[in-house]
């Protein structure tokens, strides 16, 4: 009897426990949908915001972070938008769109004029884009990185 007291209470706990926590994550993709949604209609202020209560609810996804930094990226919130693509690549560095995150970090950072780190994401885009078979966008990237070179770079210093 008591055993069957004690799985009773422990299924209780476990559904209290569980069931907010569902909630939450449902809670956070919907956000994640309104926010992609909100990006879509170059809505960025409100992508903005529902991608950062979503994050909030669901720190974990990687999609809300990127998403996140396209978002900031379009507000010329650049050093922001670098730490959100920087977040989102951490959580899934395997991301099918981690290419254009690190392409996208590479825009954010030479906005910054911080033209080393600049050409660093973008080496890093051309490797992910390579990996994914991308190849026209390997060839986009490759062109901005010769004209990050040209700029950051003394001619022949490559």
């Amino acid at each position: 009897m008591r055993s069957r007291a004690f799985i009773i209470m422990a299924c209780i706990v476990a559904c209290w426990l569980v069931l907010p926590a569902t909630a939450r994550a449902d809670e956070a993709k919907d956000l994640l949908d309104d926010g992609v949604q909100a990006n879509i209609g170059k809505h960025y202020d409100r992508a903005v915001e529902a991608f950062r209560k979503s994050i909030e609810l669901n720190p974990a996804v990687a999609d809300a972070h990127l998403q996140l930094g396209f978002a900031l990226q379009h507000l010329k919130h650049f050093t922001e938008a670098v730490q959100a693509y920087r977040d989102g690549i951490a959580l899934n560095p395997s991301h099918p769109f981690v290419g254009q995150a690190w392409y996208n970090m590479g825009v954010s950072l030479d906005q910054l004029g911080e033209g080393e780190d600049a050409i660093a994401a973008i080496k890093k885009s051309i490797q992910a884009y390579t990996d994914h078979m991308d190849y026209s966008s390997v060839f986009r990237a490759g062109l901005f990185l010769r004209d990050l070179s040209e700029r950051y770079h003394e001619p022949g210093e490559r």
